[in-house]
């Protein structure tokens, strides 16, 4: 009975991961994931046998179990892996951007390709038929092609056209309205057809199921963190003077303010000379402070937060006023973020960097709220795990961030620059 729950556990924790996805994972993810999968399932195997006064086996026989599966495991994935590798084989994109782009966007999404054998990129000017010639033979030689949305809607249609009639895959960064109609319900008005966009937000009944596990799992999560909560609280009093929190306003659901709660991470005066978004290296920031940020560990007193009903478990990153006010008149899109409430842990989160652009992770939260199911919050929850392991979702901005979400000056000298090294 022990191994069939351990075996089931197990098989759920991998899915939530995309352990089982057709798609390849870095080995540093695989691993991490599979360490925090096997770790949650043979300690949920415990507490179940334990609940259910089914303990019959020795602390050793789970410690056997628990090494003996991460072994098994490691060989059936490396195999799972290999046979996927061989059926799918490694596929080559085409990426396509215009040439009077200024952002880096073909090259970021050139350089996380990681799963493709090979993944290069081409200007075009949509104005000279010649370079949409170009880009269809130059079709002739990849799987895929990824159209990016600086590319005119007549180049683009005549792109895809293409690559249907050449039975290519075709990639697209979606826009709010595209992720709405993702969503939608197709209706017919006579012989027209239509699709539904429902409201943003969520349905009376799925606030209720919502807000029933935001206390359950808030209770739960002050039971088992105080252990952890009291080792911060003192290893910030040891570190640096001051109070142990830290309060600060946020908005959430309709621009409520309210005072998020967090573990004191910078020194008490870090923000004398006026309110400043954290930098890669902030000198503010303590050495406990840095340590914390690192495993997200300053966000435990959010659970306050959430038992006030001011926060949602899974939600939008709340955020502060003087910022967002800033962001929803220069990012499009940004107010729709406050129809739900702002959440401990979030898709822009977990799939989002710190440094993500404003407006790339407004995306991430419209889908998120579009998408909403109870599965997709327990699959975030158990993905924040997993990212608390990954340095690079918790650093700070640099200085290509700081100033307005990438200059366009910036960007245009970028353009220059790569475009003098034939964007290598």
């Amino acid at each position: 009975e022990i191994y069939i729950e351990f075996t089931l556990i197990t098989i759920v924790m991998f899915f939530s991961y995309d352990m089982y996805s057709r798609r390849e994972i870095k080995r540093f993810d695989t691993m991490i994931a599979m360490i925090i999968s096997v770790t949650i399932s043979i300690l949920s195997t415990l507490v179940l046998n334990l609940i259910s006064s089914s303990y019959v086996h020795g602390v050793m026989s789970y410690v056997c179990i628990y090494f003996f599966a991460m072994l098994l495991l490691s060989a059936e994935k490396l195999t799972y892996s290999k046979i996927i590798s061989s059926i799918k084989g490694r596929q080559k994109i085409l990426i396509i951007d215009s040439v009077y782009s200024r952002s880096r966007l073909a090259r970021k999404i050139k350089y996380s390709c990681e799963d493709f054998q090979s993944a290069w990129y081409m200007l075009i000017n949509e104005g000279e038929e010649d370079d949409i010639k170009n880009v269809m033979k130059e079709m002739e030689s990849c799987d895929s092609v990824f159209i990016l949305p600086a590319v005119g809607r007549k180049a683009t249609q005549k792109i895809i056209d293409h690559a249907i009639m050449m039975g290519k895959s075709i990639y697209q960064i979606p826009t709010l309205e595209r992720v709405g109609i993702i969503g939608g319900k197709i209706l017919q008005f006579d012989d027209t057809p239509s699709v539904l966009l429902n409201p943003f937000g969520f349905s009376k009944i799925q606030s209720i199921v919502k807000r029933g596990f935001d206390i359950v799992a808030a209770l739960a999560g002050t039971i088992i963190s105080l252990p952890i909560m009291l080792i911060c609280a003192v290893a910030i009093k040891l570190d640096s003077p001051g109070p142990v929190f830290y309060k600060q306003e946020r908005y959430t659901i309709h621009k409520k303010r309210f005072c998020v709660y967090k573990f004191r991470t910078m020194y008490v005066d870090a923000e004398k000379s006026g309110a400043k978004i954290a930098e890669k290296d902030d000198p503010r920031i303590t050495r406990v402070g840095k340590f914390l940020r690192m495993c997200r560990l300053d966000e435990i007193p959010q659970i306050l937060n959430i038992l006030s009903g001011s926060m949602s478990v899974v939600g939008p990153r709340p955020e502060r006023p003087i910022f967002a006010d800033e962001y929803c008149e220069k990012v499009n899109y940004y107010k729709t973020r406050f129809c739900v409430k702002a959440g401990l842990t979030g898709y822009a989160q977990v799939y989002g960097k710190y440094n993500t652009r404003a407006s790339d992770k407004i995306l991430m939260d419209m889908i998120y709220i579009t998408q909403y199911s109870f599965w997709l919050d327990m699959k975030i929850i158990l993905l924040t795990i997993k990212v608390m392991f990954m340095k690079e979702s918790t650093a700070g901005l640099n200085d290509e961030f700081l100033d307005d979400l990438n200059s366009d000056e910036k960007e245009y000298k970028r353009i220059i620059a790569e475009k003098e090294e034939n964007w290598d």
